[in-house]
């Protein structure tokens, strides 16, 4: 279902570990052996909690917006799911041009920021008016990585990190993606840059 709030565009399933927590679990498992060598003692504790959604958006909303995850959110994780998707319907991770102009995170700053990305996602504004306040909001970044759509691709990074949709046209079927966030995340294991380190 769409988000009556306006804070995501297009439709998103309920959280995988109420529809289908086998998949989520499947998923995670993988996601975290691809950081994680249990290859040496099957008795190593890898503990994480994570929530995901399929979410389909199509082409009329255009563009991400700029944006962060939750601050509860450590990992964020999208894998594409439409097949033969135009490359440019990928992700890009941004960067603050100049902090000291940037959009600042005071709640009331961040609040007035979600107020108009919610009115756009909502229709209570013109599309052009919309997408003037996404570029101008966009304005504060500069693109430091993009990443091509492509079939079961994934894309894992600090959900801290600015980041947005490039674009929502796939040239084919709607943009589906599943997104994984991770909240937490222990284990007896070293991690990839502990092991780097050594």
């Amino acid at each position: 279902e769409p988000d009556s709030a306006g804070r995501w565009p297009g439709s998103k399933t309920a959280n995988l570990s109420e529809i289908n927590p086998s998949l989520l679990n499947h998923t995670c498992a993988r996601i975290i052996n691809l950081f994680f060598d249990d290859s040496n003692n099957n008795n190593d504790i890898i503990q994480w909690k994570a929530r995901g959604n399929f979410q389909l958006v199509d082409s009329s909303y255009q563009h991400g917006w700029v944006h962060h995850d939750s601050s509860t959110d450590l990992i964020t994780v999208i894998i594409y799911l439409t097949p033969d998707a135009a490359p440019a319907a990928g992700t890009s991770i941004y960067e603050i041009k100049d902090r000291s102009n940037a959009p600042s995170r005071k709640p009331e700053a961040a609040l007035a920021r979600e107020d108009v990305k919610s009115a756009a996602m909502t229709g209570q504004m013109t599309a052009a008016d919309a997408e003037t306040a996404r570029k101008d909001l966009a304005n504060y970044y500069t693109e430091s990585i993009r990443v091509s759509n492509k079939y079961n691709r994934i894309v894992i990074f600090d959900s801290h990190l600015y980041h947005a949709a490039n674009e929502y046209e796939t040239n084919t079927e709607d943009r589906l993606t599943l997104t994984i966030f991770f909240s937490s995340l222990a284990s007896s294991k070293l991690s990839p840059v502990q092991r780097l380190r050594r």
